[in-house]
């Protein structure tokens, strides 16, 4: 639960590091696995990793839908703006 993630600018400044559970879990969670003092059994490990994956699932399909989304909205506006220029020659 140490790991990291930093956020750097194109000349490899390092402008954000966050915890990676505070990515990936609620701060609630990632709270409580940081005070975890013993070491954790490989079940709980690959309970995590199944976690982020899954994690990573959601976000990616999220994306796609989203993405799908405005291109339709996209494709709508075009529409639209065609039917405007349509209709504003015929009332010339």
């Amino acid at each position: 639960m140490g790991w990291r993630a930093q956020v750097a600018d194109g000349e490899g400044k390092i402008l954000l590091t966050l915890s990676f559970a505070r990515l990936v879990f609620s701060e609630l969670v990632a709270a409580q696995l940081s005070r975890i003092d013993g070491p954790t059994t490989p079940e709980a490990h690959l309970a995590l990793i199944e976690r982020a994956k899954a994690t990573f699932t959601r976000a990616r399909s999220t994306n796609a839908e989203i993405r799908d989304g405005l291109n339709e909205l996209r494709r709508q506006v075009r529409r639209l703006a065609q039917y405007s220029s349509v209709l504003g020659k015929g009332s010339a």
